[in-house]
């Protein structure tokens, strides 16, 4: 059986090491070929997903028999002691469970693996948006259809307006919401809140950049590549999620952890490249349809406006009920009032896009325009009304249209805001009334006593042996003296703690968890939540729990149990060191605090959105805590 062992761990060591290699080699050389075109990139990375997760899997078996074939090889040598003893057998024992745990988890990340690879399926992009057709938009497709011949460009089988995001295009199959609907085919996403931003040349700019990717190459790149790297972040996550073993056994994951991660890193270093070269490719071929200064203007306004835009939306977000369903009209009020901020500030912005990075200054300078006040101060002014009648034009009933796309984003904000003044409601109520603590110094009361109570009978023992025994002679007894009254003071003191730790079990609660904030013996009065930043609790050697305590919180006064309650002031926190508490578990505890902590704030959130709403809002929670 040893033999056997041996040769399992060599043979699985070196499948592994061959493993691992075939990983590396396959990633740089995959790498390699992606920086010469797009279209190797694709083909590379396909062939990298198809043979990544096997590799992966093969690593860990291979790992995982090594483990075992060297467990079995060391354990096996018990069989030639002459004596097997506790020792011995708890070796064998151990040595079993460690390989069984190493086989549960290779078996499992293997599972993953396989599912994570099987359940390869390109899903549909969800889009929050609305299709315009070229009957409600019939402006807007004579405008698309224009700058699409003026490049020599395909035109989009849909035109997608909706509130979030930036200009981007997509031969991915996307799902419109709240529709629900999968329209196949090229598909230009228009975020509605820019039009009114840019002008009729800068809209032009911006939508012949993302027409040129529907030209040569960049098609089939846009349209295979994602969902590739779509699965490749499946077969990651079922790495990490094989990682959730606690304890050593989950260093055997470790190595195809790293493999994984190593190739991703090797690829995105690839896509970075052609990401931006794409971008710079697809503004080259925007310049048919004028000299440039349009494009770059268009790239500072949408920049700017994407602050406008972002402010807008985080408002909505935090109070929808008193938002306008008409963010358009709303940004485009903004502008008006307020005007721009300065540009140079937006200049190193990434626009919002869902795959692609987009530095406006590096494309502006890539397209030979100077970045200068001639530049930046006709973009930092919003449009004359004569310019935004541009947008209204490519509409049949823009206002309706508009109106459509923002009651659909406020709906989701809405969904949003009640999903989570639910949680905080649930929150809430995580504590119902004050829960009492006591310490858990019974166990050690007792032991104590024990302790004390030997320590008497030696002292007894010691004093009889002195006097009232032929054991020691007159000269030894004084020694033997002092031995009884030195264990005599130590039982004294022994039971005198355990007396004071008895006692202070008797007293009441150590600890008082309630809603506004906690209560603690040593402690005057009532520590707020409010007051609290954090709370930690560490185990080992000692039991600390350690109370955080914010900048503008006072101290509180400390009227006992100094050598269980600490107050630093350096640090601004109040520490209990030493309080078990009784009957709970360690996790229980944290979670009681922190349970505790949280309801505060919910509860103020909730008052606050109360009072923002005008009406009072009951947050007294109901139920019992569990």
């Amino acid at each position: 059986m040893r033999e056997g062992a041996a040769w399992a761990t060599a043979a699985g060591g070196a499948v592994a090491l061959l493993a691992v290699l075939g990983c590396l080699a396959a990633a740089s050389l995959g790498a390699w070929r992606g920086r010469r075109s797009r279209a190797a990139l694709v083909g590379a990375f396909r062939a990298v997903l198809r043979v990544l997760p096997p590799l992966l899997g093969l690593v860990t078996v291979a790992a995982a028999v090594a483990v075992v074939g060297a467990v079995l090889f060391e354990a096996g040598g018990v069989w030639f002691r002459d004596r097997i003893g506790a020792g011995e057998v708890k070796l064998i024992l151990g040595g079993l469970a460690v390989a069984g745990g190493v086989v549960v988890v290779a078996v499992n990340l293997v599972r993953q693996l396989r599912r994570a690879l099987q359940a390869f399926t390109p899903q549909p992009m969800p889009v929050l948006g609305r299709a315009a057709g070229p009957g409600e938009a019939p402006g807007l497709w004579a405008f698309l259809r224009g700058v699409a011949a003026g490049q020599g460009a395909a035109v989009p089988d849909n035109v997608v307006l909706g509130m979030t995001e930036g200009f981007f295009v997509t031969s991915s199959a996307i799902q419109l919401l709240p529709e629900d609907r999968v329209p196949t085919g090229r598909s230009l996403y228009v975020p509605a809140p820019f039009l009114p931003l840019l002008s009729r040349g800068e809209t032009a700019a911006v939508i012949a950049h993302e027409l040129a990717h529907f030209t040569g190459e960049d098609t089939a790149y846009s349209q295979h590549f994602l969902p590739l790297y779509a699965g490749m972040s499946r077969s990651m996550d079922a790495v990490s999620s094989a990682q959730g073993a606690q304890g050593w056994v989950s260093a055997m994951v470790q190595p195809a952890a790293v493999l994984a991660g190593h190739v991703m890193d090797t690829f995105s270093h690839t896509v970075a490249r052609w990401s931006r070269l794409r971008e710079l490719d697809a503004d080259r071929a925007s310049l048919g349809l004028g000299d440039g200064q349009a494009a770059a203007s268009a790239l500072v306004r949408t920049g700017i406006g994407a602050g406008i835009i972002g402010r807008t939306m985080n408002e909505m977000y935090e109070r929808p009920a008193q938002a306008d369903p008409d963010l358009v009209g709303t940004v485009m009020a903004r502008a008006w009032a307020s005007g721009f901020t300065d540009p140079a500030r937006h200049l190193e912005d990434r626009q919002p896009h869902p795959t692609d990075s987009h530095p406006p200054t590096r494309r502006i300078e890539a397209l030979g325009i100077p970045v200068d006040d001639t530049l930046l101060t006709p973009a930092s002014h919003p449009l004359q009304a004569e310019e935004t009648a541009f947008t209204e034009g490519l509409f049949t009933d823009w206002a309706s249209f508009r109106q459509v796309l923002g009651d659909n984003l406020l709906a989701v904000a809405v969904a949003h805001d009640r999903q989570f003044q639910a949680r905080l409601e649930e929150a809430a109520g995580a504590v119902v009334d004050d829960v009492p603590i006591r310490e858990n110094t019974r166990v050690v009361a007792v032991f104590l006593g024990v302790v004390g109570g030997i320590m008497v009978l030696l002292a007894l023992a010691a004093t009889w042996v002195a006097l009232g025994s032929n054991w020691v002679s007159a000269r030894e007894a004084p020694f033997v003296l002092i031995v009884a009254g030195t264990a005599l003071l130590g039982a004294t003191l022994f039971l005198a703690l355990a007396w004071s730790r008895d006692g202070r079990s008797r007293a009441g609660p150590f600890l008082v968890v309630g809603r506004e904030g906690f209560r603690c013996m040593g402690l005057a009065g009532l520590v707020p939540w409010s007051g609290v930043d954090g709370i930690q609790v560490m185990t080992g050697q000692a039991f600390v729990t350690t109370f955080f305590l914010a900048a503008a919180q006072p101290l509180p006064e400390q009227t006992g149990y100094r050598w269980s309650v600490k107050l630093d002031r350096r640090k601004h926190r109040v520490v209990l060191k030493g309080f078990v508490p009784h009957g709970m578990k360690p996790q229980a505890y944290l979670d009681l605090l922190n349970s505790a902590l949280r309801a505060h704030r919910a509860a103020g959130l909730l008052r606050e959105w109360g009072a923002a709403a005008g009406q009072a809002m009951d947050v007294t929670p109901t139920g019992s805590r569990r």
